[in-house]
């Protein structure tokens, strides 16, 4: 039996909640539930691989966003992560590339987006930066989904 639009969309406005509230095993489980429903969804890949970075897992968030990248083209929040991916990852060219690409289709929307790598899983606890989610002033790029956005592309 295939799942609903509604249990996608709950599942991830859920995760978003659970993310505002660092609860990031609990989001991230929901989040891989939706993209079970919805594998190629590009605001549920987007905020799983957000999830992922947050929590320190690079390379599942590397797959994540490189799925997004691949699938939406036009999207910018993924080649911005896969930049913070790579500069922390010690390959410079690489992020340049990615950052330039980011810009060019984000432009001031992601020039103000600080990522979610800010919180460097390899840093001691007092250099780390609070959560994405929290930044609410911030443009969030994976808004809640409601109604036909929460069909899949």
């Amino acid at each position: 039996m295939k799942a609903s639009p509604a249990q996608l969309e709950a599942r991830y406005n859920l995760a978003t909640q659970y993310l505002e509230q660092d609860r990031l095993d609990d989001a991230i489980r929901l989040l891989e539930e939706a993209a079970r429903i919805s594998p190629n969804h590009e605001m549920v890949r987007a905020r799983l691989g957000r999830a992922y970075m947050v929590k320190g897992r690079g390379e599942d968030a590397y797959r994540a966003l490189f799925l997004v990248r691949r699938l939406y083209p036009e999207n910018w929040y993924a080649p911005l992560g896969m930049a913070a991916l790579n500069a922390a990852n010690n390959r410079p060219d690489e992020a340049r590339k990615l950052l330039d690409e980011a810009l060019r289709l984000g432009g001031e929307k992601a020039g103000a987006e600080p990522p979610a790598t800010r919180r460097w899983p390899h840093c001691s606890p007092q250099h780390r930066h609070p959560p994405l989610v929290r930044r609410r002033h911030r443009p969030d790029p994976c808004p809640p989904l409601r109604g036909s956005r929460a069909q899949a592309r």
